[in-house]
C-alpha cells in the first residue's frame, strides 16, 4: 500500500474526497501566513469529518510547546508537523504526536535530521539530485518525501528514495481554486504512487 499525504486541505469537502479515495493522511496549515490557512475551529470540523478514516496532521511553526499542544488538542488533530527552525527539545516534548519537517539540500541538513528523536521525519527536497542521499535516512526512519512531487516524477522519487510516505500539495489542487483539491487529480496521483510501490517491490 502506498502511504500518501495530501497537504493544504482547507475544507470538509476536500477532506471527505481524500478519505473516500483512500488517502492515508491530510495536512492542514495552521499558520496564518499560509495561503491554505485554516483556523482551529475549521481544523476541528475537518478532523471530526474524517476521524477513523484519514490521519489529520496540523502543520505549524514558530510556536512554543504549550501553544503547539493547544493546537493539537483543540483541533482534535492526529499529530503535528513542525516546520521552521524546530528545536530538538520542542519535538521531544511533543512526541509521539509530532515530527519535524526539514528542508534537505546536502550533507549538513541530513546530519541535522539524524539529531531529532522520534520515528518520523518529513524531508522537503527541491532538487531531485539529492534524492539518492535520502535512502539511508529512509531506511532508519519513517520518512515522508515532499517537494514539488507530481504525477510525472512520483515513480522516480519513490524508486530512488524508498520513502514511507509521499507528501503532495499543489499537484492535487483544482486549476480554478488552489484552496480546493481535485478528486480526479488525487485519484491519478494515488494510482501513480501505488504503481511505483508495486514496481519497487517487484525489483
Amino acid at each position: 500500500m502506498a502511504v500518501v499525504k495530501i497537504c493544504g486541505v482547507t475544507s470538509v469537502r476536500s477532506a471527505l474526497a481524500c478519505a473516500k479515495l483512500g488517502v492515508s493522511a491530510i495536512g492542514l496549515h495552521l499558520g496564518a501566513e499560509s495561503p491554505a490557512y485554516v483556523d482551529v475551529a475549521r481544523a476541528r470540523d475537518i478532523s471530526r469529518a474524517v476521524r477513523g478514516r484519514t490521519l489529520v496532521v496540523g502543520v505549524a511553526s514558530g510556536l512554543d510547546v504549550d501553544a503547539l499542544r493547544a493546537l493539537w488538542r483543540d483541533g482534535e488533530l492526529g499529530c503535528l508537523q513542525l516546520g521552521g527552525e524546530v528545536l530538538p527539545d520542542t519535538l521531544q516534548a511533543l512526541l509521539p504526536h509530532a515530527y519535524p519537517a526539514l528542508r534537505i539540500n546536502g550533507a549538513d541538513d541530513l546530519a541535522r535530521a539524524e539529531r531529532y528523536a522520534g520515528d518520523y521525519v518529513l524531508t522537503e527536497v527541491i532538487d531531485p539530485s539529492v534524492w539518492p542521499r535520502l535512502r539511508a535516512l529512509a531506511a532508519r526512519k519513517k520518512l515522508t518525501l515532499a517537494g514539488r512531487l507530481t504525477e510525472r516524477n512520483l515513480a522516480a522519487a519513490i524508486a530512488t528514495v524508498g520513502p514511507y510516505c509521499v507528501n503532495l500539495d499543489v499537484a492535487a489542487c483544482r486549476d480554478d481554486d488552489p484552496r480546493e483539491h481535485d478528486p480526479d487529480k488525487i485519484a491519478a496521483l494515488l494510482e501513480a504512487a501505488r504503481g511505483a510501490v508495486r514496481s519497487r517491490f517487484r525489483e
